[in-house]
């Protein structure tokens, strides 16, 4: 992973501040005269020292200034979450030693004096992942098993933590039981006493709606250059008949203008899975999302990703 690929979406574009508009945080680095090619920093390291007063951070001995009002993206979306006073919050773990992805631009002054200026800012405390078994869940004492690996659900207000179903969206601890057995993706931070701190927890729970089936849509991709869309997605059976739906309508954009009906074969976890290629087809324009329905109520919706 770089910090390219984490800081996809900048929050301040350093280049548009003068080095006479920001305050010199930073003590200045004495260079020789910078190419135009030759003004993007890139660090992803461990988190030395914090600078609130400054508004300063630094990793590998390089020390980056934050613009007033950047905030520090922990979610790892590209949006600003914290601000520095909340990352050097005494009350809470200590953030030095954690992971930070910055990128940030060089400023350079008329008699060469150097400093970096950031344009965007990741934290987390590590990136650590398990992918394995559900083993057991304890939802009265928040763990649960991967594995041989126990988790619990980080609880740092810092650092935002969601457990997703099979379709992506958001559940509780205790709707992982009834699910042992299944295959479950882990990331977070280990901690001293063993236990992993979860971020993100992918699972194969599907939970059936009340009196409807229940669907997912657990892949929606497309790829631009080839007007390729790939979409695969799972059903349940309907609750209290037991019955499959034997199709499912996709809407392409979800304006009901592009239905297209896809046929449910039996799956392994879930009792129907459902798939739509389009290679070489029309899609050169993202129309945003996809959304599934089923005869026996069920719905989703999902947001494509490019590539």
């Amino acid at each position: 992973m770089t910090a390219r690929t984490l800081l996809a979406l900048p929050v301040a574009l350093a280049a548009a501040l003068s080095p006479s508009l920001a305050a010199a945080a930073c003590p200045a680095i004495s260079a020789p005269p910078l190419g135009a090619d030759a003004t993007l920093l890139e660090l992803e390291g461990p988190l030395q020292t914090i600078d609130v007063a400054g508004r300063a951070l630094s990793v590998f001995d390089t020390c980056v200034e934050l613009p007033a009002g950047m905030l520090i993206d922990t979610s790892g979306d590209g949006v600003g979450d914290i601000t520095i006073e909340q990352l050097a919050n005494p009350a809470l773990a200590s953030a030095i030693g954690g992971t930070l992805a910055v990128t940030a631009t060089a400023v350079q002054a008329a008699n060469g004096d150097l400093r970096f200026v950031a344009d965007a800012v990741y934290f987390e405390f590590a990136e650590h992942v398990i992918v394995g078994p559900l083993v057991s869940v304890d939802a009265a004492a928040g763990l649960f098993q991967v594995g041989n690996t126990l988790v619990m659900m980080n609880e740092d207000p810092r650092i935002p933590a969601v457990i997703e179903d099979l379709g992506a969206n958001p559940i509780s601890l205790p709707d992982l039981a009834g699910f042992e057995g299944t295959l479950v993706t882990v990331e977070g931070y280990y901690e001293a006493n063993g236990v992993l701190r979860a971020k993100i927890v992918e699972t194969e729970v599907l939970l059936t709606a009340p009196g409807n089936d229940t669907v997912a849509i657990e892949r929606a991709q497309l790829r631009l250059d080839r007007g390729e869309l790939d979409l695969r997605g799972s059903v349940t059976a309907q609750e209290g008949t037991g019955a499959v739906t034997a199709t499912v309508a996709l809407d392409v954009g979800c304006d009901n203008l592009d239905l297209i009906t896809l046929t449910v074969a039996p799956g392994d976890i879930t009792a129907g899975v459902f798939l739509y290629k389009a290679r070489n087809s029309a899609w050169t324009t993202n129309p945003g999302t996809v959304c599934v329905s089923s005869p026996l109520g069920g719905t989703a919706s999902r947001t494509l990703t490019t590539r």
